[in-house]
């Protein structure tokens, strides 16, 4: 922990050092052709490369999804198309084609999914309302991927 904070601390004095150019390639941020006058500022920049830094570091500690029951699957497909992270009808029809089975429409595992829950093989459950929308979308995605490997 010391050691991040020490590092943090020797970035922004070299930031505030350096200009914003410098800055982007020492951390290996692209530079944009554009005038000084329309580059973005030194705070913007670093704040968005540490989001993006962030998001995947988040999305590397996401389940398996791919390992998800039919049920389940179905159920998350149904939560994310609910809250709109999925659109069109490839996910639309894909879920009536797998709740037009009765032994996924009737499961425990199904109900879990449409309440935003993920049940791992080991029963251990994770619950997506617990992500930010941008990790959310792309856990939903992974979900589609695996209603769709179903067939």
């Amino acid at each position: 922990m010391q050691r991040s904070v020490r590092f943090v601390a020797v970035m922004v004095a070299a930031l505030a050092l350096s200009g914003t150019a410098q800055a982007q390639s020492w951390l290996g941020i692209p530079q944009s052709q554009t005038t000084p006058q329309q580059q973005p500022s030194l705070g913007s920049v670093i704040g968005e490369h540490l989001t993006n830094k962030a998001v995947g570091l988040v999305e590397k500690s996401l389940p398996d999804v791919s390992s998800a029951s039919a049920a389940n699957a179905s159920g998350l497909l149904s939560y994310c198309i609910t809250r709109h992270y999925l659109k069109g009808s490839t996910a639309s029809s894909l879920l009536d084609t797998l709740t037009g089975r009765e032994e996924i429409r009737g499961s425990n595992a199904f109900r879990l999914g449409q309440q935003g829950s993920f049940e791992a093989a080991n029963g251990t459950l994770f619950s997506l309302d617990s992500l930010q929308d941008a990790v959310k979308g792309k856990l939903c995605d992974l979900v589609l991927e695996r209603a769709q490997s179903l067939f």
